[in-house]
């Protein structure tokens, strides 16, 4: 009898990469190619003796790939393990080189344009979400300050930007799988801070009434438009004078209205929005005018004010947004706003209307106790002037000049200054 030995065949391992250099974060395949190509089983793939993985033999190849190596030189073999005919083998040692990723960095405001003294936040956006070290953020060339990178992000907080134009950008320091970025210039425009606020002429107001709504802006030298919005509905807009703007409109239906005034801002004033006026339009029942009558002077005035009662039973005062008139304009004028100008004797009626409702008041307009007289009768120091609600000024008191100097003037004397008649 005869014994025969049949030894395992020797097997060589050899390895090669698919990317060499490769680029941190993409995928490289390692394949090691065994011989014979009969032998079977599996290769382990080494990075400086430490497994990174394995991969099946066949057809006398085994693969295996990784998206996971670090930037920097690696030392890759392949070992064999071997089968009941193959004796195991190592393959020499494949320097793999992978390098750093490039990067790119985006940056953004929490607010342009900001409100000087009011804080802003950048964020720097790295490429990928990996990414760590620290983001330095710049105004310009001067540095003001830095963020540390977490999920690719950093973020820089500051309220001491000046008002005007900043260049602000962000540069990604990199770390030891990534390449350095700067961003591109993000423009901060920096603004005085505004503040708006709205009332209405009448709250509630009647239905049918032509309502005035007015903005104030601050500070007062604020320009630009204020648009007055009903929810979300533009109702118009007025262009602001002195930090004011109002803006009418008669054509409210009845319900409740929630008016805001938006100030659009300007090139050195930041926009602003007011609070919201919860604005209640109502069926008009009735009108009633105080006094309910009135004895005037001719050239004196008397303020008339207007009482509406709702259809809900409640009452408010509608003066600014009633249509004032007068039965004999000859006798009394009147306002929009209810002043009533006494101008020769007699009767008159005093009117104020909204739709078909309207309510009245007696002005009887009686001689006035000053007479004309042209020039001043006698000049006169030392008195007071005082003007009046009607435009005219009052004279009073002081002393004569002259041979009269030290008397002392118990008389009135009224002053038209458009005509400069004294009377």
């Amino acid at each position: 009898m005869l014994t025969q030995t049949v030894n395992k065949a020797s097997s060589t391992v050899t390895l090669a990469s698919s990317a060499n250099p490769s680029t941190y974060g993409s995928s490289v395949k390692f394949t090691a190619t065994v011989t014979l190509s009969t032998c079977t089983g599996t290769v382990t793939f080494l990075d400086s003796g430490t497994t990174i993985g394995s991969g099946t033999i066949s057809s006398g190849k085994a693969s295996y790939s990784t998206s996971t190596l670090t930037a920097g030189s690696h030392s890759i073999t392949g070992s064999y393990g071997g089968d009941s005919n193959c004796n195991g083998s190592t393959s020499s040692a494949l320097s793999q080189t992978v390098n750093k990723a490039n990067t790119t960095t985006t940056l953004s405001s929490s607010a342009n344009p900001s409100a000087i003294g009011s804080p802003v936040t950048f964020t720097a956006t790295i490429s990928s979400t990996t990414a760590t070290g620290t983001v330095t953020f710049k105004d310009g060339s001067t540095v003001l300050g830095s963020g540390s990178v977490s999920n690719g992000a950093a973020t820089f907080n500051t309220s001491s930007l000046a008002i005007g134009s900043h260049s602000i950008t962000g540069a990604y320091s990199g770390d030891s799988n990534y390449n350095s970025s700067t961003s591109s210039k993000l423009t901060q425009t920096v603004e005085q801070g505004s503040a708006t606020s709205v009332s209405s002429a009448a709250n509630p107001s009647p239905f049918d009434a032509t309502l005035t709504f007015t903005a104030v802006v601050t500070p007062s030298a604020a320009t630009g438009t204020v648009t007055f919005m009903d929810g979300a509905t533009t109702l118009g807009t007025g262009t602001l004078s002195g930090g004011t703007t109002s803006f009418s409109i008669s054509s409210l239906a009845i319900g409740s209205h929630s008016i805001t005034a938006v100030y659009g801002g300007s090139g050195t004033y930041l926009g602003s929005t007011s609070l919201v006026l919860s604005q209640s339009i109502l069926a008009l029942n009735s009108i009633s005018v105080a006094p309910a009558s009135v004895s005037v002077p001719i050239g004196a005035t008397q303020q008339f004010t207007a009482t509406g009662t709702f259809s809900n039973g409640t009452q408010g005062n509608v003066t600014s947004v009633v249509s004032w008139s007068s039965s004999a304009i000859n006798i009394a004028t009147i306002s929009s706003a209810g002043v009533a100008t006494g101008a020769s004797e007699g009767a008159a009626t005093i009117q104020a209307t909204v739709g078909s409702v309207s309510g009245s008041s007696a002005v009887t307009v009686t001689p006035s106790m000053f007479a004309p007289t042209g020039d001043l009768i006698t000049p006169r120091i030392f008195h007071t002037e005082t003007v009046l609600q009607n435009g005219e000024v009052l004279i009073a008191g002081g002393s004569g000049t002259g041979s009269s100097a030290a008397r002392i003037r118990e008389a009135l004397t009224i002053r038209e200054p458009t005509t400069a008649q004294y009377s």
